[in-house]
């Protein structure tokens, strides 16, 4: 990322692989903007990765009410999602910024979803938003690829979570879109590397 000069040469990271086959480039461009702001101070990257860890810890409470846990349970869900020792090395290590960045859009992505579902329209802003967070992740990190499978999780168990259950209509637009979404950012991985990566 520090080789880049303008804000316009970062175009590149979305349109040239990555030597390692990771195909991440919101992720090259978040620690793009960093270098400007930081240059090779690293207690600034070290600041916004415990920032977006703690952000991420506040969306994990937040996505456990949104499942319908109360306030207490979910309050201890995000403090566990804080303190637990399996989260810290993305903390702990700068260049892991594409895992704090996964998780962020991953968990908006649940939670607007879930909001989408509970909703008894068939076409809200929650829908396009949540598969936008989806993609999102999915730009900075594999991990994000997640959704999809965890949605079709959420449309099986509706009635665990106090989610009404939805008509036909809407699961089928909810999964078609998500899976939409998801053959898009594949044939984009498989067009700038010539195959998965």
């Amino acid at each position: 990322s520090a080789e880049k000069d303008s804000l316009r040469s970062t175009w590149q990271f979305f349109t040239q692989g990555d030597p390692t086959g990771f195909y991440r480039p919101l992720g090259f461009v978040s620690l793009w903007l960093d270098y400007q702001l930081f240059g090779d101070a690293f207690a600034g990257y070290y600041a916004q990765s415990i920032s977006l860890h703690l952000i991420n810890a506040l969306l994990a409470a937040w996505l456990a009410l949104s499942l319908g846990f109360g306030r207490p349970c979910s309050f201890w869900a995000g403090a566990l999602f804080a303190a637990a020792a399996v989260n810290f090395e993305a903390v702990i290590w700068p260049a892991a910024r594409f895992d704090l960045l996964a998780t962020l859009f991953t968990l908006l992505a649940l939670i607007l979803i879930i909001r989408y579902l509970r909703d008894t329209r068939l076409w809200t802003w929650t829908l396009p938003a949540s598969v936008l967070c989806f993609a999102f992740g999915v730009l900075n990190k594999e991990s994000a690829y997640c959704f999809p499978l965890l949605l079709f999780f959420l449309l099986c168990t509706h009635s665990l979570w106090n989610i009404p259950r939805p008509a036909k209509s809407k699961a089928l637009v909810c999964l078609s879109v998500a899976a939409a979404a998801t053959v898009l950012m594949l044939l984009i991985r498989i067009a700038v590397y010539g195959h998965l990566g």
